[in-house]
Formats: C-alpha cells, sequence, structure tokens
C-alpha cells in the first residue's frame, strides 16, 4: 500500500494535489492511500471527483497503470527546479536553511543528494548523468532516453563523446 505516514506529511506541507475518485453512488474508485493520509490527518471532508467508469476495477487500473510516469529528461527538469529552489548545499553546511514549507530533508545532504532523491532517482550520480544528457546531448538522444530506449548511463556515455567532438 506504500508509505502513508509520508503521504500524509506530503498532503499536510502541499496540500492535497488530486482528489480521490468516486462514483455516483459514493464508491471510491481511486485515491485509496489519499483517503487513508487524510483520514490519519483528521480530515472530516476531501475533495472528490465523480467519475463514470464502466467498472471499478477498469477505473482503477486506469488511475494506476495507464497513467503516465515522468520521463528521465522530466525528472531532470524537476531536479533543477528543486536545485534551484533549495540553493548549493555542500553536505555538513547547516547555516543555510531550507526555503519555508520546503519539504524536510535530512541534515547533512548535499544539494544534488536531495534534488535527486526528490526528482525519482537512485542516487545522485545517475541523476548527474541524466542532467549531462539533458545539458549536452543531442536532440535525438534525449528524446531516446525519454523514450526508454537508451539507458542513463549509456546516454551520458554518448553526451560526453559529442562534447568532446565540439569543443
Amino acid at each position: 500500500m506504500g508509505d502513508i505516514k509520508a503521504l500524509a506529511q506530503s498532503i499536510e506541507e502541499q496540500g492535497l494535489l488530486r482528489a480521490i475518485g468516486i462514483t455516483d453512488k459514493n464508491v471510491l474508485v481511486f485515491g485509496h492511500r489519499r483517503l487513508l493520509a487524510v483520514q490519519s490527518l483528521g480530515w472530516d471532508t476531501v475533495e472528490a471527483k465523480v467519475v463514470n467508469v464502466t467498472s471499478l476495477l477498469a477505473g482503477e487500473y486506469a488511475e494506476n497503470e495507464i497513467r503516465k510516469d515522468f520521463t528521465i529528461p522530466e525528472k531532470v527538469a524537476i531536479g533543477q527546479a528543486l536545485e534551484a529552489e533549495i540553493g548549493n548545499r555542500q553536505g555538513q553546511r547547516t547555516d543555510k536553511e531550507l526555503p519555508q514549507n520546503f519539504v524536510e530533508v535530512t541534515r547533512g545532504k548535499e544539494t544534488l543528494e536531495i534534488a535527486a532523491e526528490l526528482a525519482g532517482f537512485g542516487n545522485k550520480e545517475t541523476y548527474r548523468q541524466a542532467k549531462s544528457v539533458v545539458e549536452h546531448g543531442t536532440p535525438e538522444l534525449i528524446a531516446a532516453l525519454g523514450s526508454g530506449n537508451v539507458s542513463i548511463s549509456a546516454a551520458a556515455e554518448i553526451a560526453k563523446l559529442w562534447v568532446g567532438l565540439h569543443i
């Protein structure tokens, strides 16, 4: 079911970003985790969208499986926006605070580590490689990365070669 506590914390800090889905008879179609999270926060009401689905299973499947996850270039854009918002954290320095209302992160982490984690990358090196492809790769390479036709590490090597040829 996933980490309801973390989802509740996110909803408390950012608000409910997506309504739950119900039928016209108030049967939950999607948003079970969101509903559990807001209940744990003590909410009495929650935003809901009435949806007309052929079956509950079809509606839940469409919500959870057909939707598109972020592509690698989209995750890079999220990471870059996070970097800009966080600032240049270099690990142990703690005199620079995160902006107010920013998701709490572990002290002592570098900006790249935080951005990589929050943007959905496994680690800062993978994020750094993906970022290099987006910044230095050809449009065709970026498209191949975005569609999953080339791995992040392979695309980073190709982008590095491309930059070397054009210096």
